[in-house]
């Protein structure tokens, strides 16, 4: 009898101890998620800067960037880099400025941050 009482009281604490560990697995996972995620929209905004200078020659670099950030964006910030997209194909400069100014606005009120500063890491 004390032997069963002993071996469920073991397995509780080793579930405990699974549970705990997997916790803190996760919250890593999730902190180094959302450096990359930061990292990434730090990436797509640079080369949407080359690409305000000349698109055909920086267009793979910012496709590319799109394409990557795209994972971790959230509606919001999807729909301003679609409006960026367009106005990088328009060539319109004042255009472009006006939307990464808006995606600058969403990001940072999503993620709290005080200031923008491009590849700061």
């Amino acid at each position: 009898m004390w032997e069963d009482f002993i071996d469920n009281i073991v397995s509780i604490i080793t579930a405990l101890i699974a549970c705990w560990a997997l916790l803190r697995t996760s919250k890593i996972e999730y902190s180094q998620k959302r450096q990359r995620a930061h990292w990434f929209f730090d990436d797509y905004l640079f080369s949407v800067g080359k690409c305000i200078v000349n698109f055909e020659q920086n267009k793979e670099e910012y496709y590319a960037n799109y394409m990557r950030y795209l994972l971790y964006a959230d509606k919001d910030i999807e729909n301003q880099m679609k409006n960026i997209d367009i106005a990088l194909r328009c060539k319109n400069k004042r255009k472009i400025m006006t939307e990464v100014e808006k995606i600058k606005k969403i990001y940072t009120k999503k993620y709290k941050t005080e200031q923008y500063d491009l590849k700061k890491r």
